[in-house]
């Protein structure tokens, strides 16, 4: 018994071992496999593996619902908050709402496109429908589109919303669309996403307006009309990453009529991360209009306002007033309360067309600009325009602003370029590169130029043409660092001032062309270390004294450009085999790439990357001389050990 027990422990031990050694066998094959796999993916084409961010829109839409043109639904959810909203997700439970107040009070979520399938045949009708209602609605990044609304006599308030009281709009996209108003008996204001709002304060979040029109027609009165606003005179208004592109936004009116690309009118306005793009804006009435590419018209209601546009830009658009004013970002702000604040930073207007009629008033920035005292402030920085035209068929064209009027002003680091700024008056006609005309205003400017491609004016009695200023008026006005190289011709010729009629001037380190003084008219109490102006002998070495590479750009044979920052190069780092797309990281706002930047597959790439604005931005290495950079960079294989038997 012993013995034959010692056998069957022995054998068992034995078996024991070969299970052992199978499995280790089954494991090292099942490893070979998983390598092998690996193998075969790396030799694939990239879309042997297609991760989300590879899926074409036509493989990855989302679902958009299409609505019959007359179905209604009510939605889930109690409304009553934003952890329990209303849900939107169809086309009919958004027509729940059209032309009632079955939204007011309510939180709303929208969780699919919608595409309303409008016609003038199959219209819809303002949430809320003539009445005032507040809501708070979140599209959750979903658009609408195919909105068809066209209203006439008894809406006053027309759009997406009629006219809301209080909440917000946010992650909202309105597409292809059509806000259309006429009122023969009355004003009208209409607005993609809101009619009117009468709140004190109101803000709009990660919204788009895309290849839609917003029109009046026609009213018997004042109207206003903005591509995401109508009105909001009483309001201070806050946009946050909203931009809007190829579309129209025009109205016509027997009175005042105000159009803007936000907003029509408002108190205050506060827009980061804001542009437009690819539109046309235009007003028409023939006693006074106002067309702005931001806004129409803002007045402040209140001390302590600030009015403020952060990174914000007007590209590729045609801003038109039939008389008056007319503004790449405000045709007329008016800082009417005490201690009000307007900033500007790295905002420009580019490849544009601006003009007004009758007695125009064409600015860059601002048609007209004034303020109840000069304690009031404005500050402007890195800004500019570019590669635009502007035209004032009356006196006054200026690059940033037109008429400027009692308030402190500073400028610093931002410049007009490649600009065609005209006026024709019947009297006086006044162009600068940067301002028209300036009356009792404490400007600095520092760290700026101008080298537009024309300047010029026509009237009756004189012309007054100037590379910054054409007339100041009573103030003090102070130049550093500043040069101008456009060859104005007129009356009085001035390379930073044409007409110096009152107030005091003073240049300190300016430069201008040769045989053209800095004032046409009048004496600059102070010309300090000025001459003329020269491009750069080579890389990285001044022209011309005062002028740092702390604030300035070198380039042989170029004058010296303005530095907004530099940026540092794409590395090309480590990058392991994981099936993803994947590439050097590099700055988007500031970096343009091209070539194979970003890959799925093993293998070695060539990528390109240009500085998307090589004026005013190098390479943080100082290699001033090429803003293009080739970047070597490989994605390895992933290597898997086998296991050891």
């Amino acid at each position: 018994m012993e013995k034959n027990g010692g056998t069957f422990k022995s054998l068992w031990y034995k078996s024991k071992k070969n299970w052992v050694f199978i499995l280790i066998i089954s494991l090292f094959f099942i490893f070979a496999l998983v390598g092998a796999f690996w193998i075969i993916v790396n030799n694939q084409p990239a879309n042997f593996l297609q991760t989300e961010e590879q899926i074409s829109p036509e493989q990855n839409t989302q679902k958009m619902d299409t609505w019959d043109g007359s179905s209604t639904a009510a939605p889930s959810g109690s409304g009553n908050s934003a952890s329990d909203p209303y849900i939107i997700n169809s086309a009919a439970k958004l027509a729940y709402f059209f032309n009632n107040t079955r939204m007011n009070g309510k939180y709303c979520l929208q969780t699919v496109d919608i595409n309303l399938n409008g016609s003038s045949s199959q219209v819809s009708h303002p949430i809320g429908g003539t009445s005032s209602i507040s809501a708070y609605y979140d599209g959750g990044g979903h658009i609408i589109s195919n909105i068809y609304i066209s209203e006439t006599t008894g809406y006053s308030y027309v759009g997406f919303f009629g006219q809301l009281s209080s909440g917000y709009i946010k992650n909202l996209s309105i597409l292809n669309s059509n806000i259309l108003g006429s009122n023969s008996s009355g004003s009208m204001t209409i607005g993609s996403f809101v009619g009117g709002v009468t709140s004190s304060t109101f803000s709009i979040i990660n919204c788009h307006l895309i290849s839609t029109t917003t029109k009046v027609n026609s009213s018997s009165s004042s109207s206003s009309l903005g591509g995401f606003i109508g009105d909001a005179n009483n309001t201070d208004l806050t946009f946050t990453d909203c931009d809007i592109e190829s579309s129209t936004i025009r109205v016509s009116a027997s009175s005042t009529p105000y159009a803007g690309g936000f907003v029509g009118k408002c108190a205050s306005i506060i827009v980061t991360n804001g542009y437009i793009s690819s539109s046309d804006l235009y007003s028409y009435y023939s006693s006074g209009s106002y067309t702005g590419g931001f806004v129409g018209y803002c007045y402040t209601k209140n001390n302590n306002t600030t009015v403020c546009f952060n990174n914000c830009y007007v590209k590729g658009s045609t801003l038109s007033s039939r008389d008056d004013y007319t503004g790449g970002f405000v045709a007329q702000l008016y800082l009417s309360t005490d201690n009000t604040n307007l900033i500007m930073t790295r905002c420009f207007v580019s490849d544009s067309t601006l003009s007004s009629g009758g007695d125009g008033n064409v600015g860059g920035f601002f048609g007209y600009l004034y303020s109840k005292s000069t304690n009031n402030s404005l500050n402007i920085t890195t800004s500019y325009i570019k590669g635009s035209t502007l035209s004032a068929s009356g006196d006054n064209a200026g690059g940033f602003a037109a008429n400027v009027s009692t308030v402190t002003l500073t400028i610093t680091t931002s410049y007009s370029k490649a600009v065609r700024i005209s006026a024709s008056a019947d009297s006086w006609g006044y162009a600068g590169g940067f301002f028209a005309r300036m009356s009792s205003v404490i400007l600095s400017m520092t760290n700026c130029y101008n080298m537009t491609t024309t300047i010029s004016s026509s009237g009756s009695s004189a012309d007054y043409n100037a590379g910054f200023v054409a007339q100041t008026s009573g103030g003090t006005y102070n130049f550093t660092n500043c040069y101008n190289t456009t060859n104005v011709s007129n009356d009085y010729p001035g390379g930073i001032v044409s007409r110096l009629s009152s107030g005091t001037v003073n240049f300190y380190y300016c430069y201008g062309l040769s045989g053209q003084n800095l004032c046409g008219r009048g004496t600059p109490a102070t010309t300090s270390n000025c001459g003329i102006v020269a491009t750069c002998s080579s890389n990285n070495v001044s022209p011309l004294n005062g002028f740092t590479n702390t604030d300035w750009i070198f380039r042989s044979g170029n004058y010296p450009e303005l530095k907004f920052g530099s940026v540092a190069k794409p590395n090309a780092g480590t990058y392991i085999y994981n099936a993803s797309p994947q590439g050097p990281t590099y700055d988007a706002q500031l970096i343009t790439p091209s070539g194979s930047y970003i890959q799925t597959n093993v293998g070695n790439y060539t990528a390109t990357y240009n500085l998307t604005n090589p004026d005013n931005y190098c390479w943080s290495d100082s290699t001033y001389d090429n803003s293009t950079y080739n970047l070597n960079w490989s994605i390895n294989a992933l290597l898997v050990t086998a296991p050891t038997v």
